[in-house]
């Protein structure tokens, strides 16, 4: 006989339309003040952030948009995001996109909390991050199928070591 398990994933999920307009009431009620939203030049050209932009401003939550992330991320880009959410003065991160930008944000809410400075390294490994504390963290996502949205995983291209 098969032993049970236990699935854990987010605190919620708001699926409907027009959620995005939504997005600085949800932030408004998370406490949040200052937002880095994570996306890609992709989505930020078709236009795919103004709704959540507008709803930004009409709530007077101040924001700053990150969009140099690329499909599977190199560590460096998130190092780069997680500068500009420390050096913006963030307290809360939006996801916006398809899996890479979600797990960018996933890593930029961890790296960039004032209170628990981790190395990028130290969150390699199953259930690693979720030791830590975060940022609150808000996920968009604007395709399905990578389910980076209700997950902790997130996936990045280290750099390969050479060997002589």
């Amino acid at each position: 006989m098969a032993s049970g398990f236990l699935f854990q994933t987010t605190r919620s999920i708001m699926a409907e339309i027009g959620a995005t307009a939504k997005l600085g009431e949800v932030l408004t009620r998370m406490g949040c003040k200052r937002a880095m939203m994570v996306t890609d030049k992709g989505v930020r050209k078709m236009g795919l952030l103004e709704e959540g932009i507008a709803s930004l401003r009409t709530s007077g939550v101040d924001m700053t948009i990150f969009d140099d992330v690329t499909n599977d991320p190199p560590e460096e880009t998130v190092k780069i995001a997680v500068s500009h959410a420390i050096n913006a003065g963030v307290d809360c991160v939006v996801g916006f996109g398809g899996g890479s930008p979600m797990d960018v944000a996933k890593l930029v809410a961890y790296l960039a909390h004032k209170h628990d400075h981790q190395s990028l390294d130290s969150l390699y490994g199953v259930a690693n991050a979720t030791k830590s504390e975060r940022l609150p963290l808000v996920q968009i996502p604007t395709t399905a199928g990578t389910g980076s949205e209700v997950t902790p995983i997130r996936l990045t291209a280290a750099a390969a070591a050479a060997v002589v």
